[in-house]
């Protein structure tokens, strides 16, 4: 087992504590007063400079902390300013103010692109006749979608309505129709998906509803 404890502090509370001891017992102990007396001198400039660096340190904490306070209120005031700045330029349309301040031009935004390909397209008849559609997609960034439907009567895919929304009820539906097909697309600004992997639905006879379709979905007239 080490003799001697392993910390700074417990290290020099250990001579501290044997000092008087030893200088009682010098003799039956073989410590000389020469050696007694390096002891001391060691023992007190080691508790000088270890309490010296504790308020060193307590000091450095302090001033670490009162820094970090300080650069976060100038980077906060200076964040405002730079927000004026950036204000008068456009409000100007000056962006030649960009370059007197030495701070850089807002980067231009970059187009959101083709929104994503709708999916998991559902449709189930209503009691009233109509068809109730829900799929999955995005609406961020002013993204919209359009409804796509061909009939037996009708095989061209026609865009029957376009909503900012993931449901749409089709209560259009022409009559004696017996088969329908539906696709959605998605649209953000001049950008346009692909087509949903489409649904048909059968009201009922032998129609066909085109030749898209991929999910069939047989209700009773």
């Amino acid at each position: 087992m080490a003799t001697l404890p392993r910390s700074k502090n417990e290290q020099i509370a250990f001579f501290e504590q044997r000092l008087p001891l030893w200088n009682a017992n010098a003799a039956a102990l073989g410590l000389s007063l020469p050696h007694l007396t390096e002891l001391a001198t060691q023992t007190t400039t080691a508790r000088t400079d270890y309490d010296a660096a504790q308020v060193a340190r307590s000091a450095s904490l302090a001033a670490t902390e009162t820094q970090n306070f300080a650069v976060a209120g100038l980077t906060d005031f200076g964040a405002d300013l730079i927000k004026l700045i950036r204000a008068k330029a456009q409000a100007d349309n000056d962006p030649g103010l960009y370059a007197l301040a030495n701070i850089p031009a807002p980067a231009a935004p970059t187009p959101a692109g083709t929104p994503p390909v709708p999916t998991n397209l559902q449709a189930d008849l209503q009691n009233d006749g109509s068809v109730k559609l829900n799929w999955k997609g995005t609406l961020s960034s002013g993204a919209f979608f359009t409804i796509w439907r061909t009939t037996d009567n009708a095989p061209t895919p026609t865009q029957i309505d376009s909503i900012a929304a993931k449901a749409y009820i089709d209560d259009s539906i022409p009559a004696a129709t017996c088969a329908i097909s539906y696709f959605i697309r998605a649209h953000r600004q001049q950008f346009m998906s692909d087509a949903s992997t489409p649904v048909n639905i059968a009201l009922g006879g032998t129609g066909t509803a085109g030749s898209i379709g991929t999910t069939t979905t047989s209700l009773a007239a």
